[in-house]
């Protein structure tokens, strides 16, 4: 008997252990292979209706107008951006500047857009390649996949090019080829695992043929006028930090060799620039940087430090420096290429429109684009969220979108996009109606309203999405966070690189855009004459910002012992700010 309870005991231990290994394989598996809801299909003519109501109201062309651009797609694996833009304050190192003048030149002289793109995690260059066409979130089961690239299947703006019957080069690693087979009109693919002999001479050739082997056909196609986009990727650079990490003695010749390529891109450009409506983009971007001593595939921020430089955005030289070094996640550059080229944005894509790049559109063209990436994204948010409707964001009346606030502190995550999106098709929907309306020039930008209201959304959205697929956020993607924030909403926290080089503080104000405390919110300054001319305007200011409350003593001063009575102060001093700036002194 006893005997028999011992075997019984044995058998539900071992059960148990079974069953304790099994849910632990399992709960590995869900987190670190996350399953994400994926919208099937492709992006086509329903990328231009809104998703939740009828927009009959408002006619709208099918699309941007399509911006007669060829473009120059060059790729420099695995290049920080760090090397060229520096960190944070610090600027990148001498040695780094002699390396690539051509390149600082058109920083400087403000023909260039700059950006640190930061990549997400894992940090190896298909499933970054895939990230960057599509703006969809990877995983790590990419990596498994990087050795064995299979076609992508997802929407992406290559498939979206082809299907436009727009005309595709590829020089350079073959992933792409893998990837898009067939999408090409001519392609020359360099193995990006090319292993040389045991010889530290041949090593050193490795980073040389890879890049010759594209440069080779650079005066050809540059000459060429049968393609739409020529995409370039250079495996040099990446090869020389697996073989001496970053400080290697062949690194700075590396540089000055991509220099070259992009001045000679930029030279041919310049020459053959006849057509003043049709020009050709250069983008230089990074799949992925590499830590001290060459490797990646991590979240450090060195390994997540990529570039995004836009080169050819604006016919001629901005007089002021328009260079920026902003940070942006390397999933914007997906439907930023979309729209500027006038093609729906990938079903998938997490990434928010970058704001500088769409300065050069008139005002209809940019609030229309970032209208149909708050579309595209709202789409997206339904597949994990189905409940979300938002069926009141076709109310044409501004009053709800001047005067209306929600308590964010008790409201769902649905309520905060539902109300975010709203408010913005709200302040979007006024400016239609009064587009040309002197109301609306003389008392307040209302432009700039609304695309702030946009990005309220876009990257709350963004934010929400990316910790959705990954259960953490991308680069310096936002979470929602269901805490007051005063009357302007939600608090928000970031992760990844960004936080390393920032306080919270400086951080929280970098990715809300919080208004400047220092800005004059009408046209005209308040004096003892025009006090009925200049309450209005005040009103539609603060009331579109929704600090009303701080106005009407609606939302009062919290107590002393409050966790949130910082948070109440800077709020209320900034709206104090607002109204001391706007009226005339004594």
């Amino acid at each position: 008997m006893s005997s028999s309870l011992t075997c019984v005991r044995l058998g539900a231990w071992t059960l148990a252990a079974v069953l304790l290994q099994i849910l632990g394989l399992s709960l590995f598996m869900f987190a670190f292979f996350p399953m994400r809801p994926a919208l099937s299909g492709v992006s086509g003519p329903e990328s231009y209706v809104m998703p939740t109501c009828d927009s009959a109201d408002f006619p709208e062309e099918r699309d941007l107008p399509p911006h007669e651009l060829k473009s120059l797609y060059n790729v420099v694996d695995g290049l920080p951006a760090e090397f060229i833009l520096g960190k944070v304050d610090i600027p990148s190192s001498k040695i780094m500047t002699d390396a690539m003048p051509y390149t600082h030149t058109l920083l400087s002289s403000g023909r260039a857009l700059a950006y640190h793109a930061i990549a997400a995690a894992p940090t190896v260059t298909m499933p970054r390649l895939k990230a960057i066409v599509s703006g969809g979130i990877g995983g790590f089961l990419d990596v498994a996949f990087n050795f064995n690239t299979k076609a992508m299947l997802d929407d992406n703006l290559i498939d979206q090019f082809y299907r436009s019957g727009l005309k595709m080069v590829m020089l350079g690693d073959e992933t792409w080829i893998k990837l898009f087979p067939g999408r090409f009109t001519r392609e020359d693919g360099v193995s990006s695992f090319y292993v040389g002999h045991s010889t530290f001479h041949l090593q050193v050739k490795d980073t040389v043929e890879v890049d010759f082997n594209v440069s080779r056909h650079l005066k050809t196609e540059l000459a060429a006028d049968d393609w739409n986009l020529l995409i370039l990727h250079y495996l040099g650079l990446d090869h020389v930090g697996h073989i001496g990490g970053r400080n290697s003695v062949l690194m700075a010749p590396k540089l000055k060799e991509m220099d070259d390529v992009i001045m000679m891109i930029d030279r041919h450009t310049i020459m053959h620039q006849n057509d003043v409506n049709k020009h050709t983009l250069l983008v230089v971007v990074s799949d992925h940087g590499m830590t001290d001593h060459g490797n990646h595939g991590g979240s450090s921020y060195e390994e997540t430090d990529c570039l995004a430089l836009f080169v050819g955005l604006q016919e001629k030289p901005a007089s002021s420096n328009m260079v920026t070094y902003k940070m942006v996640n390397q999933v914007d550059i997906a439907p930023t290429l979309a729209l500027l080229f006038g093609l729906p944005i990938p079903r998938n894509n997490v990434g928010v429109l970058i704001q500088e790049v769409f300065d050069q559109m008139s005002d209809e063209q940019r609030l229309r684009a970032l209208e149909l990436n708050s579309w595209q994204l709202l789409r997206l948010l339904q597949a994990h969220l189905p409940s979300l409707l938002c069926q009141n964001s076709c109310n044409n009346s501004l009053d709800d979108a001047r005067g209306s606030e929600i308590s964010e502190s008790t409201s769902s995550v649905r309520e905060i996009l539902c109300f975010r999106f709203s408010n913005a098709v709200k302040l979007h929907n006024f400016w239609k109606l009064q587009n040309g309306s002197e109301i609306i020039s003389k008392r307040t930008d209302h432009v700039t309203n609304t695309v702030e209201a946009y990005y309220g959304f876009l990257r709350s959205a963004s934010g929400w999405l990316s910790h959705a697929a990954t259960n953490k956020a991308i680069g310096n993607s936002i979470l929602l966070k269901r805490k007051s924030f005063g009357a302007d909403g939600m608090k928000m926290r970031a992760d990844g690189a960004l936080r390393k080089e920032q306080d919270h503080r400086q951080l929280r104000v970098f990715l809300s855009g919080v208004e400047h405390h220092a800005l004059q919110i009408t046209l005209v300054k308040l004096n003892k004459h025009n006090c009925v001319e200049w309450s209005p305007a005040a009103k539609l200011y603060i009331g579109a910002k929704r600090k009303s409350g701080y106005v009407n003593g609606k939302i009062g001063k919290l107590d002393k012992k409050s966790p949130d009575l910082e948070d109440w102060v800077e709020q209320n001093n900034i709206v104090m700010s607002w109204l001391v700036n706007s009226v005339e002194d004594a």
